[in-house]
């Protein structure tokens, strides 16, 4: 204990903190907490792909990374995800700071906001399991950043890596399309400077850091050829041949095409005056093919990124009892040609992206000595960021084309162009382009914190007022104009679009893109005490409490379906808008706010004998997050009546526009459509918030046992343990298909029945509406693991950690998506399975280790051989679920949704053939019986593992003994092992019994890897310090 109040009281003498922080014991025997210290010596040395700090945060025990882009750390701003589940909790209920200052965009929780360079960093601590009251605001984990301040000398360090597509290997798909190697032009360089600006009172570390980088991003998918593209399908086709729904009868010799509708194109070529303007324009966002194969277009795009850094430090001691610290980063992050599906936009660099970032983070801390044994810290903070969200200028003529031919309904909003374009079927991906769009957030807080000793009791008591603010726009661009494409009237989406009189299958537009002001409040207070009890044991007790009060938007323009109010008289009985919730019982959030959030953390640590070197601990208590804080509030600003929006409802079975006056082509509106605003009706949609909606928790306990083995070596093991409950779940449908009129459904499906849809709409649950979407807090979990945690602190020239994890986490709802595929709404129980980033082993260790000197061999002996370095991370780490749906409505729902196939016994699951993409045996699934879920449970089927090791080696120069060169080379995937990802789940299994393919897959990639982590990289750096 005493080393806890000696760190505080000498706070501002930034010398004695690091010389302190420094020789904390390794072995923990005051407290029951479960906690990982990364050393500056690891942030510093092992080889970051990105020098980003995130990363280090796997090397620890429970630490299970987000597949493929949801856990991306190579680079920073948004190109870094940190979505990750720590102990079996949600990815997005951890708690990132920068000296205890939120670092986390709210809206997703999985992004950060600034990344302090590597060399401003003192250390970092993860504390991940039934940590003290005096952490809040996490149900998962806290990670906490210092950053260093100066001292009474001067240093400086000035630094440059580089990399270059030279040196690194080619992308696996790349290689595998023969496509050249991406290019790669990567420069991170800046510097430091700190020390005294009034000796023993007034210090300063100041911190510039530039990136540059090019990097081809690989991209693949599905095209149509150039002839396809304006209409002519007389040579190699990439869909069915297409026929035209105006003629009936045979084709040529070439063969008879089945179907309801039509006869071929004369020469298989859609007349010239039959064309489609907009759909010529929309068709050159593809790109030629250039590979053989159905995904048949494979490339790398260029995608330039441009950062800086600017970070200033000061502390400040006033006099012997106050200290003052005061700290400011800005950071500017700038992507350019963000394509790639990033966020969502085409993959196709024709039409792009333009990202921008910049965010900010400043604190103001001060400590008091109050008395001897007392101690206060106030601390007053802001942070926050914006997004601005452009289209890149090469393809802006290309959107300003299609805006120009593509008429709107309601008055289009300035700087959209391309619409939703989805297509169903075929293969092709859905094209979407996000600008314009922005977004602004801004958390101020303020806390206070007092200390107080007590003969043998250490208490510590505080408080935290947030006030904060996130405005952000509904929908990206695309999301204004959804054009929905099928091939039923002429078997060839391609020449869906391309012809001009035919109505589209399915088309909505929103009037507007509304802006959500959200904002909230947050109030916690907490009190804790540890106890030493005896010599050998010390018992911490403490209680937090925390008010999340729900995000409301300043002005007003939300509504909430509250099924509870449903009258079927007047369905729009259940729509509460903001301005008049007091009426219905509501606040303006629409949300009740939650008031008991009390959570008790008790902890034991028991020294076993009394000499420091073997402790027991035992930890328990309850925690809550506040997640996601404006996602709702998005899918409310989308409700009548703030939302206008107009829907044709699915026409794939209407063939002339003249016979739908509510119709529209790509080009033509039809006069009846501008007058069909959608009131409330079968095609209605609404978002339904349960107002009873409560902060996600987990109940935590641990039983932890810690052996000092060697000198700066301990050896942790513990028994982990959690119960997650009031976890959100979205998108399931509450207004689904009752259930006594499914087997009837399910019929009409497999007899490919006309009337599908007005079944399925006749015995939905609350008549006269259409699909309601829920978001309710009754999601489940539960986690266990044992945990081995090696730790060596830097000494003989070795420092190195170990972390094993053996573990289950289950759930019944996704723990990381934003959304919850609901199999049945109404028995959750089938969506119980092994959680989506269960990972049932996960080792982990990494090294720092400085070879032998050569002092005694001579100045240049030791100058060429002496003082090198080698460190490594080292990652195997098991798969993790990968959810396999039939694409088929057997169970007669309102849509196929998440269900799930049969299993098929004594087929093999996994393939192993000449083709490593091949991952999923498509015979070992079978399509469900009429009015039947699937057999296969949820996460029962597991995608590849990771193998990695990142390895550098550097070279160590003194030079007069104040100057220091360090020449660095590192290789991230060193051996360059193919680690594959992203397994496509989705077996489209036909469901028309008439259909000579019924029964079989129709998707033609089911069961393919479609992405890897990337080849070898080698990087060079130098760093010159003083």
């Amino acid at each position: 204990m005493s080393l806890v109040i000696n760190l505080a009281l000498q706070i501002g003498e930034v010398t004695e903190t690091v010389t302190v922080t420094g020789e904390t014991p390794q072995l923990d025997t005051t407290g029951g907490k479960v906690s990982s210290l990364v050393s500056e010596k690891q942030v510093k040395e092992l080889p970051l792909n990105g020098r980003n700090y995130a990363a280090l945060v796997t090397t620890i025990p429970g630490v299970s990374p987000g597949e493929g882009g949801n856990f991306a750390v190579r680079g920073t701003g948004l190109d870094s995800h940190v979505d990750m589940s720590v102990n079996g909790n949600q990815s997005n209920g951890n708690l990132w700071t920068v000296d205890g200052v939120n670092n986390m965009d709210v809206g997703s929780n999985a992004t950060l906001l600034v990344f302090p360079s590597i060399d401003s960093i003192q250390e970092f601590r993860v504390e991940r399991n039934s940590f003290s009251a005096e952490f809040g605001q996490a149900q998962g984990a806290v990670i906490n950043l210092i950053t260093k301040g100066g001292g009474n000398q001067y240093h400086g360090t000035a630094f440059e890596f580089l990399r270059n597509d030279a040196l690194n290997s080619t992308d696996f798909f790349l290689n595998s399309a023969r496509q050249p190697k991406q290019k790669l032009r990567y420069n991170n360089f800046g510097f430091n400077f700190n020390g005294p600006i009034l000796k023993d009172r007034i210090f300063f570390f100041w911190s510039e850091e530039w990136r540059r980088e090019g990097r081809g991003t690989v991209l693949s998918a599905k095209v149509p050829n150039p002839q396809e593209r304006v209409g002519n399908f007389s040579g190699a086709l990439t869909a069915g041949r297409p026929r035209d729904p105006f003629l009936t009868g045979g084709c040529d010799p070439k063969g008879t095409v089945n179907g309801n509708f039509g006869a071929c194109f004369p020469n298989d070529t859609i007349p010239a005056n039959r064309l489609s303007p907009a759909g010529l324009a929309i068709m050159k966002i593809f790109p030629n093919p250039n590979n053989p194969g159905s995904t048949n277009w494979i490339s790398s795009a260029l995608e330039p990124v441009a950062t800086r850094q600017d970070s200033i430090r000061g502390d400040v001691i006033i006099n012997s009892k106050m200290n003052l610290m005061v700290r400011f980063i800005n950071e500017a992050w700038d992507r350019k040609n963000a394509a790639g599906n990033f966020w969502g936009d085409t993959p196709f660099p024709t039409l792009s992206s333009d990202w921008n970032q910049p965010s900010k983070s400043f604190a103001v801390k001060l400590s008091t000595t109050l008395t001897s044994s007392t101690v206060n810290e106030f601390q007053f903070s802001r942070s926050g960021n914006d997004i601005f969200v452009t289209t890149n200028q090469a393809g802006q003529a290309l959107n300003d084309e299609i805006a120009s031919k593509f008429p709107t309904v309601f008055p289009r909003v300035k700087g959209t162009g391309l619409p939703t374009v989805g297509w169903g079927t075929d293969g092709y991906p859905t094209l979407w382009h996000q600008a314009p769009w922005d977004n602004h957030q801004d958390l101020w807080v303020i806390k206070d914190d007092l200390s107080k000793v007590w003969g043998s009791h250490s208490f510590k008591a505080g408080g935290l007022f947030s006030h904060n603010i996130k405005n952000e726009l509904t929908t990206g661009a695309s999301g204004l104009y959804t054009v929905q494409s099928a091939n039923g009237r002429t078997g060839n989406l391609i020449s869906e679009l391309l012809l001009k009189d035919l109505p589209l299958t399915q088309y909505t537009e929103l009037d507007r893109q509304e802006k959500v002001l959200g904002r909230w409040h947050d109030f916690e207070f907490y009190g804790t005490d540890t106890w030493k009890f005896s010599p050998r044991l010390t018992v911490t007790m403490g209680m937090r409490w925390s008010r999340y009060s729900p995000t409301y938007s300043d002005n007003d323009r939300v509504s909430n379906y509250v099924l509870s109010r449903y009258d079927g008289k007047n369905p729009l009985s259940g729509l509460v808008t903001a301005d008049k919730a007091s009426a219905a019982g509501l606040p303006r959030s629409l949300v009740k706010p939650y008031n008991a959030g009390y959570q008790p953390r008790v902890g034991i640590a028991w020294d076993l004998f009394g000499d420091g070197k073997t402790a027991l601990r035992l930890g328990a208590g309850r925690f809550m997050s506040r997640s996601q804080v404006i996602e709702d509030l998005l899918r409310m600003a989308g409700n009548p009546p703030w939302t206008t929006t107009v829907d044709t409802g699915w026409q794939g079975d209407t063939l002339r526009l003249a016979d739908c006056p509510t119709c529209r082509s790509l080009d033509t509106i039809n006069p009846g459509l501008k007058n069909a605003v959608a009131g409330v009706g079968s095609n209605t949609a609404f978002a339904a918030v349960n107002p009873d909606f409560r902060p996600p928790e987990s109940w935590q306990w641990n039983a932890t046992i810690s052996r000092e083995v060697l000198k700066d070596t301990v050896v942790e093991a513990s028994y982990i343990g959690n119960q997650g409950t009031h976890i959100w779940r979205r998108g399931g449908s509450y207004n689904d298909v009752t259930p006594s009129a499914r087997l009837q459904i399910a019929q009409a499906v497999r007899a490919n029945a006309g009337n599908v849809g007005d079944l399925q709409n006749a015995n939905r649950i609350y008549k006269g509406l259409g699909p309601v979407t829920g978001s309710e807090s009754t999601g489940n979990s539960t986690y266990h693991a044992m945990q081995i945690w090696v730790n060596q602190r830097f000494s003989n020239r070795l420092a190195f950690q170990v972390a094993y994890t053996w573990s289950h986490a289950i759930s019944d709802v996704p723990l990381q998506s934003y959304t919850s595929a609901v199999t049945d709404p109404f028995n959750y129980s089938l969506d119980r399975g092994d959680s989506d980033l269960d990972r049932r082993q996960m080792f982990v260790a990494n090294g720092v280790y400085v070879l032998p000197s050569f002092k005694d061999k001579g100045a240049f002996v030791n100058h060429i051989l002496g003082d090198w370095q080698v460190n490594a991370i080292v990652s195997l780490v098991g798969g993790v679920p990968i959810n396999v749906t039939s694409g088929a409505n057997t169970a007669g729902l309102a849509g196929a949704g998440s269900q799930r196939p049969n299993l098929v016994s004594g087929v093999p699951i996994y393939l192993k053939t000449s083709n490593p993409l091949q991952y999923l045996n498509p015979a070992a699934f079978s399509l469900p019986g009429v009015g039947q879920f699937g057999t296969l449970g949820r996460g029962a089927i597991r995608g590849p593992g990771l193998a990695n090791v990142d390895f550098s080696v550097n070279k160590n120069w003194k030079v007069r003994e104040r100057f220091g060169i360090q020449f660095r080379a590192e290789m991230f995937n060193v051996f360059n092992h193919v680690n594959l990802t992203g397994v496509d789940g989705n077996l489209s299994l036909q469901q028309v019994a008439s259909d000579s393919n019924f029964g079989k897959p129709t998707n033609g990639q089911f069961g393919y890897l479609t992405g890897n982590r990337g080849p070898r990289e080698i990087q060079f750096g130098l760093k010159l310090s003083f």
